[in-house]
């Protein structure tokens, strides 16, 4: 990559790393205040209503409809296949493992999975369920969303076509325009799999595990922080700080990155706090992605509250010797911890296992929930859109510009932006002339000028410019033929990189990718919406910075133009600025809502945001644009040429 048209490839990831290392820092010395029981009550209840605030809003409780479909026999224990509904018409699939023989109510365990395309019928997670229930303990696994019975977009052969994790995106990212959280429907699913639990007549409802690794360790922690019901923990490869992640280049599922968590002053594994004192051991591998020095820091945080609280000693840290995984070694570990905290005397040797073949532990017939009748989480996105559509009706231009200003959390601007000169580039027979604008501490968007005519400081010639706000790069986009067409006659021509596009693109993971599930634009719109400040907005502000520095500069005859993903950026920003006198999209964006019918859609994470279907769309921004905008070949969900 030419490094002329690539010159802070790490600054929006030290951005955020210097932004949240400085929040991690001062809420460690404000948690080193909590030094009496008093304090830590009260630290409880900020983390248990923030946990709650984040994940809301949460469903009705319907009827369950729970049934058992099956079962398969072994010497001292039976495999219930189950199926429940957590939503109406909305099927959770699941196994129950029960001894045979029990003296009185038994202890249970609620297993969530981690990301296995198989869900409940992977080798790690049958394993414990099988090892539980020759112990004494009933346990239930479920199926995750997009996985296991539960594939939400199926190929030919019933499997996930999108992979896993980027099929948890694909639906969590559309959950989000409309308000709701990935990990509130995954939480949703495991509280009510603990409602059937509790209602079998086998278990005593004062003797509740939780357990799972990975995304199953994720949706454990959760649950600890969510249920009451829930007496012990075991959450394993997932505890760790969102700064160790964030500085590990490690980006997290949808469910995995609750809103406004950081906002609200909780780290990942404060979350426990609102379990505490309760009996919980964090499982963890030394060699994980999930860095275990953030484990072992929250661990000694967390059980000074425990300490507080009256039982230091019921929140443990066992560290595995292998990597990220349920192995034979952490699942010993929790049936010793779970054994100990439940009165049974079943030791923590892991019995020999006779697992089950994936269609033997099917709850459906055909291993699809939809081929069962189920909906998808899609459904209910488009029915949520539709209604919020009906009830929004017509925003005025007023309300809109101010509830658009409150929802991209838009920070305070103090006048024209300071520039610096960058040195001048050539590519092929074209001359560049770049100017970083400090937009932000720690942020510059890059400007270039086109074929500039020698000067280093722009000065207006005449008061007429272009400012192109690209798709992917400035550079690329002011040699594109429909954009030099687009800004004939429009003055000067300026490019507008802003944070994270083009010359500031981050080198991170998928490199290349901004649409990619787990790109770094993905990374860092997680990490700005934990926040509270969507990336989205910071965006818009880059773009409003540039034309106070144009105005600076003389330039009052701006013709603002944008293109992909440029495009929305440049509707937001003239929304909420009338300074544009002239406003062209090319290839934008018709409406949020439309990604929520469409299913499957190309536009990256960063490009949505969060509830905003709750308050206004696209067509409402350019509708306050007014005569003003014109927009040229739009595109659909997909990224391609919309049908006209």
């Amino acid at each position: 990559m030419d490094v002329l048209l690539h010159r802070y490839p790490h600054m929006l990831q030290e951005y955020y790393v210097a932004r949240l290392g400085e929040w991690h820092r001062a809420r460690r010395e404000l948690r080193a205040k909590v030094k009496t029981r008093a304090q830590a009550l009260r630290l409880q209840g900020e983390v248990r209503e923030a946990v709650r605030s984040s994940f809301g809003p949460w469903p009705e409780r319907t009827p369950l409809n729970a049934r058992v479909t099956g079962a398969l026999d072994r010497p001292t224990y039976r495999i219930e296949k189950v199926l429940y509904e957590s939503r109406p018409e909305f099927l959770v699939s699941a196994n129950l493992y029960v001894p045979k023989r029990l003296a009185g109510k038994a202890p249970c365990v609620l297993g969530l999975c981690g990301h296995s395309d198989n869900g409940k019928a992977s080798q790690a997670y049958q394993s414990f369920g099988h090892g539980l229930a020759m112990k004494g303990f009933v346990c239930l696994i479920i199926d995750p969303v997009s996985q296991g019975e539960r594939v939400q977009y199926p190929n030919a052969e019933g499997r996930c076509k999108l992979g896993l994790c980027a099929e948890h995106n694909m639906i969590g990212n559309l959950l989000m325009l409309a308000g709701d959280f990935l990990g509130m429907w995954r939480s949703w699913d495991a509280i009510r799999g603990l409602d059937y639990l509790l209602s079998r007549p086998e278990i005593d409802p004062e003797r509740v595990g939780v357990t799972g690794i990975s995304g199953g360790g994720t949706m454990s922690t959760w649950m600890l922080g969510l249920d009451d019901r829930i007496t012990m923990g075991a959450p394993g490869c997932f505890v760790t700080t969102f700064l160790a992640n964030l500085e590990n280049e490690c980006a997290a599922d949808a469910e995995q990155i609750p809103p406004g968590i950081i906002a609200a002053g909780i780290d990942e594994p404060e979350i426990l706090i609102a379990a505490a004192p309760k009996p919980v051991v964090i499982l963890a591998q030394r060699d994980d992605f999930f860095d275990y020095r953030g484990t072992v820091e929250a661990f000694h945080d967390l059980r000074r509250i425990w300490k507080l609280l009256g039982a230091e000693h019921n929140l443990q840290l066992y560290a595995g010797s292998g990597t990220h995984g349920y192995s034979q070694e952490l699942r010993e570990a929790m049936y010793a911890f779970f054994s100990q905290h439940s009165g049974v005397a079943a030791g923590s040797k892991e019995p020999k296992l006779a697992l089950a073949a994936e269609e033997e532990l099917w709850a459906t017939k055909y291993g699809s929930v939809r081929r069962a009748g189920s909906k998808l989480v899609i459904d209910f996105t488009r029915e949520k859109a539709a209604s919020l559509a009906r009830k929004r009706g017509h925003v005025p231009a007023a309300k809109l510009r101010k509830m658009l200003a409150e929802v991209l959390a838009l920070p305070k601007r103090e006048g024209p932006p300071h520039h610096r000169m960058l040195a001048t580039m050539r590519v092929g027979t074209l001359r560049f002339q770049n100017f970083a604008l400090d937009t932000e501490r720690g942020i510059q968007a890059v400007v270039t000028a086109a074929d500039p005519p020698g000067w280093r400081l722009p000065p207006a010639r005449g008061n007429r410019c272009a400012l192109v706000v690209p798709h992917v790069s400035a550079h690329e986009d002011l040699t594109l033929t429909k954009v030099k067409r687009l800004i004939a006659g429009s003055g000067s021509v300026f490019g507008l990189d802003v944070r994270g596009v083009g010359q500031s693109q981050p080198i991170l993971g998928e490199a290349d990718s901004t649409t990619g599930p787990f790109s770094s634009d993905y990374l860092h719109h997680s990490q700005a919406l934990m926040m509270g400040e969507p990336l989205l907005g910071r965006r818009v502000h880059d773009a409003l910075s540039a034309l106070d520095w144009l105005e600076s500069l003389g330039y009052k005859d701006i013709h603002l133009v944008g293109r992909g993903l440029g495009a929305l950026v440049a509707l937001l920003a003239a929304t909420l600025d009338e300074r544009p006198r002239k406003v062209t999209l090319l290839n934008a964006l018709g409406s949020w809502h439309e990604l929520t019918q469409a299913a499957v859609y190309e536009w990256p994470a960063s490009s949505l945001l969060h509830g905003v279907l709750e308050k206004f769309d696209l067509p409402d921004c350019l509708g306050a644009v007014g005569k003003r905008a014109r927009v040229v070949e739009p595109w659909d969900a997909r990224m391609k040429p919309a049908q006209r």
